[in-house]
């Protein structure tokens, strides 16, 4: 991802748990999860071996589930999990829709297929790194524009390109060669960058990504 100009440090969107606005019917939060999880629940659809217009109405499908669901959720253990499991349903009900209708696959092939669902969903249920995490990192696109572009540039190569807090405070100038202490203070300034952007995503998705505030 390519640092961009944009306004400012400060976000500007509560951190009230999402799950919670959800349930009480909160457009904006729904609007939120929707931009974050859809694109992903249409890949998983797609790397079943679904068509295109196939995975678009079984996301829809399962993003109508989640909003049946969602009202009565309790954490009982990983919400991404919850997730999953709404996912892998929706997929089989496909698969077996498909099974009954000509040309049908063969029971071999359609029992092969539905073995596969779990192994595909894997990584949703899974706990990933920042770096490694393609949920994390569209939630980070969407909280992108809430930063100075040094903020995010000393964030991004620190926790997903995995340079040295002195290196990347030298690169962004703020380490003056001539005084000692500042490259303390560059190092620093780059940590403070890492945990601002961190809280951030945790505020606003930690609870439906399983993001520790830790």
């Amino acid at each position: 991802m390519t640092p961009h100009p944009n306004q400012s440090d400060s976000p500007t969107i509560t951190s009230t748990s999402l799950i919670l606005r959800i349930q009480a019917k909160d457009h904006v939060a729904w609007d939120r999860f929707a931009r974050l999880y859809t694109p992903y629940v249409y890949g998983l659809c797609r790397a079943s071996g679904m068509q295109d217009s196939d995975a678009e109405d079984v996301s829809q499908n399962v993003l109508r589930s989640i909003v049946s669901g969602i009202i009565s959720y309790q954490r009982t253990g990983s919400f991404r999990g919850w997730i999953s499991q709404v996912t892998r349903h929706r997929i089989i009900d496909h698969h077996r829709r498909q099974q009954r209708q000509p040309p049908s696959e063969g029971g071999t092939d359609f029992q092969i297929r539905i073995s596969e669902v779990p192994d595909i969903l894997m990584p949703l249920s899974s706990q990933s790194s920042v770096d490694g995490d393609p949920l994390i990192l569209h939630a980070l696109s969407m909280i992108r524009d809430e930063f100075e572009t040094s903020t995010w540039t000393a964030f991004w190569r620190m926790v997903v390109e995995g340079h040295g807090a002195s290196e990347i405070a030298k690169d962004l100038g703020w380490i003056d060669s001539e005084d000692p202490a500042s490259y303390t203070k560059g190092a620093k300034r780059v940590r403070q960058a890492k945990f601002r952007v961190m809280k951030r995503i945790r505020d606003e998705f930690g609870e439906i990504l399983d993001l520790s505030h830790e």
